[in-house]
């Protein structure tokens, strides 16, 4: 049967060389993964060339090299040495380049055509950026991205083993250091390297992964790419790629000979290991494979306390009644150490959460209950952290901004310690979570006491979180943190509440606070997709309260009632939440017609028991007024969960 040879040229969408081999091109620009995978350049010819002569006459010199060549040592040899691979500028030595094969054939001499450029400016045939801009890179590095919040690479060694990287690992990093930094290399092609980078990374590191190849360089790869995942808005695969490192760092610790000592392993090993913790932390916290890991490595290497600015003055703003007296002895295993405790922490109690929103029910006033366990967790962390670390005898308040960022690699970790470390006490005390999502009718209610613990804790922690991202601010040190940003997002929804208490003093400092978070979060937002969506349920919120009834602010003997979705707390309480259960609960709730099924009522206070007055500072509620939705009198009995339950969030509850 002859081929048809009168009829219109079809419409080119593969590149050339899954055209030539007749496979399915996944048309992915700038270049397809099938031609990363293959170490062969990617080009696609204009839609409407039309090709003159046969295909089988083209030349089919373009066969898939071998991956892994030039790469790092074997899978055995894991104790992982990042500068034994040369790099001298180009993609040439990791045989990408077009220009290094010899174009003795039709087809070799138009690819060579097509991608030769100015050796000045990034394509797809020049990836590389020059020497130099690669140390301009680690800076951005340093200042924007180290333990931010990831510790990943040793900021004072980065510069000198950079350009030894394997290729997939550097342009894993260029792909996330590109997001908050350019240059006239990339002339506006910031975006198309980025793509180029991350895909043409993503495509080796996947594959060797799959193969059980736990190499330090693909671990460290799959890290960056997970952030840039996030960034780009694609929190599912960042999901994904999170698992693979996770599982792959624990097939690494499982293949580890019994005799050896993994705890005492070189400080990237640790840092890589530890930098997957805190984004299954961050990220899956509920899905957490690395956390009672056996054979963890220890902590990476701490720096030094910086020397204070005055050191005959203590801190501006310190409490002359707090004392050292009996921390003159506690080991210091460094700010490392504290902060990746606190942040492994934090993972645990948002699991928490978690499967009390999944309908987990306890009684956490026991001491059997998870919520006691992470309390003692949180005071057992406290006790060993050393003071050294404490506000009071590491000023960052008092500290000019030069010496902030002289000392970046001390403060970045400490600012991420001293929020989760808040944050931490004040999620896990959430006035929502104790008051709402715990209660089951006909059940026991938590004991007055404890509600008044859990109250103060959290409206003392949440207003020390906005007090830090303040300070933060006033000293203009830069945080681009998507897990400080969850963290605030969380102590946010607490304030949110507390806007409402008919104590003015809170209500008034509440409102303070939610304005300076919620200026910190847009701010941190630009990078971050799954940011900007809680900024959008905060809006939403804000939204809400200033709807409703203001006779709180004139008198107090009324309270003030307002009507939310639960589910807008969650979402800033989860950070695997990804907005599609909220989209649907608000689009629901906000159709005509529909029934408010998904909505709570809260009449908010701060008092569970009666404090020490001489005098009375507000009179006696009327007769008729409703009682506070904390009101002891309303918290046990029927009318109150008529008027804070819907029907639905009854059974939930249920």
């Amino acid at each position: 049967m002859t081929r048809r040879t009168d009829r219109e040229p079809r419409v080119r969408r593969s590149c050339e060389r899954c055209r030539q081999k007749k496979i399915k091109c996944p048309a992915e620009k700038p270049g397809c993964s099938h031609c990363h995978l293959a170490n062969s350049p990617c080009v696609y010819l204009p839609r409407n060339h039309v090709s003159h002569g046969g295909r089988r006459a083209q030349n089919r010199s373009l066969r898939p090299r071998e991956v892994y060549d030039n790469s790092s040592p074997s899978p055995s040899n894991s104790s992982h040495h990042q500068d034994t691979e040369p790099f001298t500028g180009g993609p040439n030595t990791q045989g990408l380049a077009p220009r290094q094969r010899p174009a003795s054939s039709p087809t070799s001499q138009q690819l060579s055509s097509l991608t030769a450029t100015d050796p000045s400016t990034w394509s797809p045939g020049n990836p590389e950026p020059p020497l130099e801009l690669l140390h301009d890179f680690v800076t951005v590095y340093r200042e924007k991205l180290y333990f931010q919040p990831l510790p990943l690479f040793d900021p004072r060694r980065l510069q000198s083993k950079i350009a030894s990287f394997p290729h997939y690992l550097r342009w894993s990093f260029l792909a996330l250091t590109l997001n908050y930094t350019s240059h006239n290399f990339y002339y506006g092609l910031e975006s198309k390297a980025i793509e180029y980078y991350a895909t043409s990374a993503r495509s080796i590191v996947v594959d060797m992964a799959a193969d059980g190849i736990p190499k330090l360089e693909v671990l460290q790869a799959l890290c960056l790419l997970s952030l840039c995942e996030q960034i780009a808005g694609k929190p599912a695969r960042s999901w994904m790629t999170i698992g693979i490192a996770s599982r792959l760092e624990a097939f690494r610790l499982s293949n580890l000979r019994a005799n050896s000592d993994s705890r005492h392993t070189d400080d990237a090993t640790s840092r890589c290991h530890w930098s997957i913790v805190i984004l299954e932390s961050a990220f899956s916290p509920h899905m957490n494979t690395l956390a009672e890991a056996s054979r963890a490595p220890n902590y990476p290497k701490s720096v030094p306390v910086p020397p204070p600015v005055h050191p005959s003055h203590g801190m501006k703003s310190y409490c002359p009644d707090l004392t050292d007296a009996y921390e003159g002895n506690i080991h210091d295993a460094g700010i490392t150490a504290c902060c990746l405790g606190y942040v492994c922490l934090w993972g645990s109690i948002i699991s928490y959460l978690r499967d009390i929103r999944d309908g987990a029910m306890e009684y956490p006033w026991l001491t059997t209950s998870r919520h006691n366990q992470l309390t003692v967790k949180l005071y057992e962390l406290e006790n060993h952290t050393s003071h050294r670390h404490l506000i009071r005898n590491a000023p960052f308040p008092d500290q000019p901004p030069s010496n902030l960022n002289e000392h970046r690699e001390y403060w970045a970790p400490w600012v991420l310690m001293q929020i989760t470390m808040h944050a931490s006490q004040a999620a896990l005390n959430h006035p929502f979570v104790q008051l709402v999502a715990l209660r089951r009718a006909g059940r026991k209610f938590q004991p007055r006491s404890f509600l008044q613990k859990t109250v103060d804790q959290a409206l003392f922690h949440s207003e020390w979180v906005s007090r830090l991202v303040q300070m933060c601010e006033d000293r203009s040190f830069e945080v681009n943190d998507p897990l400080i940003g969850q963290a605030v997002a969380a102590c946010v929804s607490i304030l949110w509440i507390f806007q409402f208490a008919r104590d003015r003093k809170v209500s008034d400092k509440a409102k303070e606070n939610i304005g300076t978070c919620e200026a910190f979060l847009s701010r941190l937002s630009h990078n971050w997709p799954h940011i900007a969506k809680k900024v959008d349920i905060l809006q939403r919120l804000n939204a809400k309260a200033s709807q409703a009834p203001q006779t709180a602010q004139n008198d107090d003997s009324t309270s003030s009632t307002i009507c939310f979705e639960p589910e807008m707390i969650w979402e800033l309480l989860d950070p695997t939440m990804s907005g599609s259960s909220f989209t649907t609960c608000n689009s629901t709730s906000e159709r005509p017609g529909s029934s408010h099924g998904s909505s709570a009522t809260i009449q908010v206070a701060t008092k569970f028991i009666h404090p020490i007055d001489d005098k009375e500072e507000n009179p006696p509620p009327a007769p008729n007024t409703a009682h506070n939705f904390f009101d002891l009198g309303d918290v046990y009995g029927e009318p109150f969960l008529d008027q804070f339950f819907s029907d639905s969030l009854l059974v939930n509850i249920q």
